[in-house]
């Protein structure tokens, strides 16, 4: 049995990631700052530092009704959202892209936030697209929910959900 003291003991010791939230839409969308502590939603800092977490994942998933243009176009859009959060509340997260990020922003008492791109739709289904935009998202591990949401048959990069992203990374 574990006592709520040692569980929070362990939690200090530990490096906790969320792999994937959808939070981008409301901090676009709603003008949602996430460092205040919201009723609604399931993310803000203060509970992912209350939950113990160092190192979530935000997806700027782009809902399916922009199609093609419209979805690469809001992308950038919600990585802006992002980027005013991380400008705002620079004492407490900030855009991690690397390990040594998490670990050198964790060592600070901050939120180590990573942006990932999700669907394939966001890209409008073109690999090309993330190639050319990686820069400018500075994402990790984007292309890997790319690769599983790939939304229909492609002769733009990914022929088939199952095309590893290996490919990707060799593709010229």
């Amino acid at each position: 049995m574990t006592f709520p003291h040692e569980r929070a003991s362990w939690q200090r010791r530990r490096l906790e990631v969320d792999s994937h939230i959808d939070t981008v839409q409301r901090v676009l969308v709603m003008g949602e700052d996430l460092a205040k502590r919201w009723d609604v939603g399931h993310v803000d800092i203060p509970r992912l530092h209350e939950g113990g977490t160092h190192a979530p994942f935000f997806a700027p998933w782009v809902p399916v009704y922009f199609p093609g243009s419209e979805a690469v176009r809001r992308t950038p859009d919600l990585r802006d959202a992002m980027q005013s959060l991380f400008d705002t509340h620079k004492d407490q997260i900030e855009h991690a892209t690397t390990a040594a990020d998490i670990e050198r922003i964790v060592k600070t008492g901050k939120i180590a936030a990573f942006l990932t791109v999700e669907g394939g739709h966001t890209i409008d289904d073109d690999l090309r697209v993330l190639r050319r935009t990686m820069w400018l998202l500075s994402t990790a591990m984007g292309a890997a929910s790319v690769a599983k949401m790939n939304s229909k048959p492609t002769s733009k990069g990914l022929s088939s959900p199952s095309k590893s992203i290996s490919e990707f990374s060799i593709q010229k």
